[in-house]
């Protein structure tokens, strides 16, 4: 049974902070009495978020992999030991895969994937370095990870890889018994920018930011490997796993799940998003100048 630990009084330091899913989170985090740092690419943004919560924040580019482990170093040099750490920063831009560019491909990756490989192990370092047995991860993968998503196809397998290596570390951490955890929330469709455009399938409505940090402030609180949102996306896809390929993919399709991405793509109203998530990852954009 998993260690159910206070919130109140614990630092908790937030990736994607400015917004959305992000913004949600602070905001339930800080009620339960956390003390919450935001990082966002949108320095006023994460800076607003933080004055609401009497919180802290930092511009801070999580793609710039070689920077990172200084940002953290300025973080607990300034506010203190970090208690919990949440990976929430990511983009879903929509392409059909041939049309996607290279430099939209490494935005996602670096991203959605590699800022979360080099935060969890930086984070876990130091958790296991200090003897600090409560240190937690809590990296916000997505549904898109354990059931594709067509017109998404790069997101998909980026989340798919952040649940993988979360779930591969939770056990990792247990076999060691150093008292770290690292869990992993799947949200399904939520209503944020990101998912404009996009319509309802399969019977489930979109969750709201609000429904997806109650599920971290849960996992925060006590600790477990997997976290769905909804709920019920758990039992659909353990039950869709039992079924035979063919019946699944003709669930799929019977439910419209195979288009709805596609259909997003072609929404006029998802150009502002597609637009500011092509701006959400520069040092990918310039791996030259932030070498990985």
């Amino acid at each position: 049974m998993a260690r159910e630990r206070a919130v109140s009084g614990r630092l908790v330091v937030l990736t994607g902070g400015g917004r959305g899913i992000g913004a949600a989170t602070a905001r339930a985090l800080a009620a339960e009495g956390a003390r919450m740092v935001l990082l966002d690419l949108d320095a006023d943004a994460a800076a607003a978020v933080a004055a609401e919560v009497d919180g802290a924040s930092y511009g801070c580019d999580v793609t710039d992999l070689e920077g990172l482990p200084g940002v953290i170093d300025r973080i607990e040099t300034e506010q203190g030991r970090i208690d919990v750490w949440i990976n929430n920063a990511g983009i879903m831009p929509l392409n059909r895969i041939e049309d996607e560019p290279a430099a939209t491909t490494r935005a996602i990756v670096e991203l959605n994937l590699m800022a979360v490989l080099v935060s969890t192990k930086e984070l876990v370092r130091r958790f296991k370095g200090r003897g600090q047995r409560d240190g937690h991860v809590v990296n916000i993968s997505s549904a898109a990870g354990r059931s594709p998503v067509a017109g998404a196809a790069t997101y998909s397998a980026s989340k798919a890889a952040v649940s993988m290596f979360s779930n591969a570390l939770h056990f990792e951490l247990r076999a060691d018994e150093a008292g770290v955890d690292v869990s992993a929330v799947h949200p399904g469709m939520v209503s944020t920018e990101l998912a404009t455009g996009f319509t309802k399938t399969g019977g489930i409505s979109p969750a709201t930011p609000e429904q997806v940090a109650d599920a971290v402030l849960s996992v925060v609180r006590k600790p477990r490997m997997n976290v769905y949102v909804p709920a019920i996306i758990d039992t659909t896809l353990r039950v869709g796993g039992l079924m035979p390929s063919r019946l699944g993919e003709w669930t799929m399709r019977a439910s419209g799940g195979d288009k709805v991405a596609l259909a997003a793509l072609a929404d006029p109203a998802r150009a502002a998003y597609e637009q500011r998530a092509a701006h959400s990852a520069p040092a990918a954009e310039h791996p030259e100048e932030n070498p990985a």
